[in-house]
């Protein structure tokens, strides 16, 4: 499959047939499963649509309940009948299905009621099964003429109180029955008939629970047991006569669903049906023989190109756009939805997502024993999950691949205990080009050697510079596309600030490249004399050449950034001249706290790399000071904690840095996505002629 690098808008597409016509094209046009049907529907069809779509997603959400109490079968096969007459067809249909819900609710409520924890009827019944015991009809004790006998359930707090104001009582007898639950006793209080006012005022004002029977059921509780049970039995056995039912009923409604969103966009006109949508210009051909096999030629259906207005930053585009990518970036086009869908003629960053995001969660992550577990933990939910955790599965499989590599590169394997990863530093000959500043402290706390505090504050700089370089490298990248989306956009405006903004983080840019050209890894040390030429700061620094060549070029490319991020407003705005200023005094703020904040934010690299190796490297510290073996086992529930809680905020953050430093500079989402109807698998639709 193709990979979307643009955001293509769909074309209007308009569909034309006679009325008598109309039910077979409806069903053509959703079995394409092609077709985006647009909101352009005459007032009175759109109105009667939704109207029936609120019907049928109640009964749908009741039917996927009821299912889910009985248990679904095989997969249903169902077909679905529709006149001319679309309207009372579907009428019919949702009509049939409600009398059918109805007559199973009664089946379900009655079994959620006996079987779900937390229900009246449940509680009554919970307790009572305690009581079976009593092979007594409640009600008639309760009842005698001479001679009445009453059972309570009394907190164990309650009982001495209870025993005492009952027995106080001229004729009453109190007895202990049973202790059947962990906080209540069971009484039976006997008393003559002319007591039973005081006997009941006194039960009341204790606030003591009688011993009831479920309303419906025989008051006798050994006899109510049984019959709740066998009804218990019986009523999932009477519910899965309707299981088929169930499942073919939903079936249709999910078609019928579908059948109601083009009635939605359909205009009438005395003899003709005119369907407005959008479909994928690979799909046009598609469409058209269903509809020429179906209709005998009997339909007109012509295409043609968006027209793209421009519109408020943040609406939502009333134009589809379709996003294509072939299924190894799957995870990373999830990702992208879940930021925004595309607006048309957007740059879609799922080529560049899938680069980068793995990239910098590997520099977060540099583990090679720990992406290997987060690989492997990737691999099964892949392979063995459904379909919602396949993504899942297949980015956290990317992650920790990049994980692993960059953890080679780092001389870690689970940590950096050289007990254990030792082999890996070695091919390093000591000194890994990805070292973190945790490694050599790890290594001479182990060894017992002196540690070279001048080479940790060399990592800690050149992690830090790498950091900041490649931040530098990925915002000027993605200013950089935001002048593309400008430019196929044609916003003059935009076009303007989004050169502004890239030649201003190109000006950063090239005073990191530029130290790294001098210095390579180490080009810290240059960086700092690149900064102090370029801000003019007098201090007693050799600046050579080379170095006064690249901060000219920054500070050129700077000032000529800020430049025009203030100039467009003021000369392309629609405001009056006192608005336009402030709007271009605003985007040069904007520009320039984006050129630091942003760029600094990605030393959070650096900073989770560190925390990654650090919480390794102490709980290698606990894990030294434990006799014997037992080192092995805190080391390694260590190491899965630190997989489990590290790759979480790893994740969080790579995903940060997309999300709001780069992506903001291009991709603002918010889009219409392409949702063709379509037809349900086990459904087929028949068109009846009358």
């Amino acid at each position: 499959m193709r990979l979307s690098i643009i955001a293509r808008p769909l074309p209007k597409t308009v569909i034309i047939t006679p009325r008598p016509l109309y039910a077979r094209a409806l069903r053509e046009i959703v079995a394409c499963g092609c077709f985006h049907p647009s909101s352009e529907g005459d007032e009175k069809l759109r109105s009667f649509a939704r109207r029936v779509r609120g019907e049928v997603d109640i009964l749908i959400a009741r039917l996927n309940e009821f299912l889910a109490r009985i248990g679904g079968g095989a997969e249903a096969e169902t077909k679905i009948e529709v006149t001319s007459n679309v309207e009372a067809s579907v009428t019919r249909i949702v009509e049939e299905t409600a009398k059918l819900t109805d007559s199973v609710e009664t089946i379900v409520s009655r079994l959620v009621e006996l079987t779900t924890p937390g229900t009246e009827a449940w509680r009554l019944i919970s307790i009572l099964k305690l009581y079976s015991f009593l092979d007594i009809d409640l009600a008639e004790l309760a009842s005698n003429r001479y001679l009445r006998v009453r059972f309570y359930r009394v907190h164990d707090k309650q009982t001495g109180i209870f025993e005492h104001e009952l027995s106080n009582i001229d004729g009453v007898l109190v007895l202990d029955v049973a202790k059947e639950e962990k906080d209540h006793t069971l009484y039976a209080v006997i008393y003559p008939t002319f007591t039973e006012n005081k006997v009941l005022d006194t039960i009341s004002r204790l606030r003591v629970q009688e011993l009831q029977v479920p309303e419906g059921l025989p008051s006798n509780p050994a006899i109510a047991v049984k019959t709740i049970m066998e009804e218990v039995e019986k009523l999932p056995k009477e519910a899965a006569k309707y299981r088929q039912s169930l499942m073919k009923a939903l079936k249709a409604l999910e078609a019928l669903s579908q059948l109601l969103r083009l009635v939605e966009s359909t205009r009438l006109t005395g003899s003709m049906t005119i369907i407005d949508g959008y479909v994928s210009p690979d799909s046009i051909s598609k469409l058209r023989s269903r509809l020429d096999k179906a209709l005998d030629g009997a339909f007109v259906i012509t295409t043609e190109k968006p027209m793209i207005e421009h519109e408020e930053h943040g609406g939502e585009a009333p134009i589809p756009t379709e996003l294509r990518y072939p299924r190894p970036l799957r995870a990373f086009a999830e990702l992208i939805e879940i930021y925004g869908h595309p607006r048309p003629l957007e740059i879609i960053p799922l080529a560049l997502t899938a680069i980068t995001l793995p990239i910098i969660f590997g520099m977060m992550f540099p583990d090679m024993g720990h992406g290997l577990v987060v690989a492997l933990i990737g691999l099964y939910l892949y392979l063995k999950s459904s379909n919602g955790m396949k993504a899942v599965g297949q980015l956290a499989l990317y992650m920790g691949i990049a994980g692993m590599v960059f953890g080679f590169l780092a001389g870690e394997f689970f940590g950096a205990d050289p007990r254990i990863s030792g082999w890996l530093t070695e091919l390093w000959r000591g000194k890994p080009p990805y070292s973190t500043p945790v490694h050599p402290i790890a290594e001479a706390y182990l060894k017992g050697h002196e540690l070279e505090a001048e080479y940790v504050n060399k990592l800690v700089l050149k992690s830090m510079f790498i950091s900041l370089t490649l931040g530098s490298v990925l915002l000027t990248l993605a200013s950089s596309l935001g002048i593309v989306g400008a430019i196929l956009r044609r916003e003059r405006e935009e076009l303007v600030i989004a050169v502004g903004r890239t030649l201003t983080f190109l000006g950063v840019m090239v005073a990191f490249l530029g130290a790294a050209s001098i210095g390579g890894f180490e080009g810290y040390k240059a960086l700092g004399p690149i900064l102090v030429a370029m801000t003019g700061i007098p201090m007693e620094i050799e600046l050579t050449s080379q170095i006064l060549l690249y901060a000219t070029i920054a500070k050129l490319l700077i000032f000529t950034g800020l430049a025009l991020t203030f100039i467009a407003p003021v000369l392309l705005g629609h405001e009056s001249f006192s608005m336009r200023l402030i709007s271009g005094g605003m985007e040069l703020f904007d520009t320039l706290l984006l050129a630091v904040g942003n760029t600094a934010s990605f030393i959070r690299i650096m900073g989770l790399m560190l925390s990654h190796s650090s919480l390794v490297f102490g709980f290698l510290v606990i894990a030294t000071q434990l006799p014997g073996p037992l080192w092995i086992i805190v080391y390694a529930l260590g190491n899965i904690l630190v997989i489990g809680l590290e790759s979480l905020v790893a994740t969080a953050h790579t995903l940060r840095l997309h999300f709001y430093e780069m992506y903001s500079k291009f991709y603002q989402g918010g889009g219409l996505q392409y949702l063709p109807v379509f037809l349900p698998r086990g459904v087929t639709v028949e068109v009846i002629e009358k």
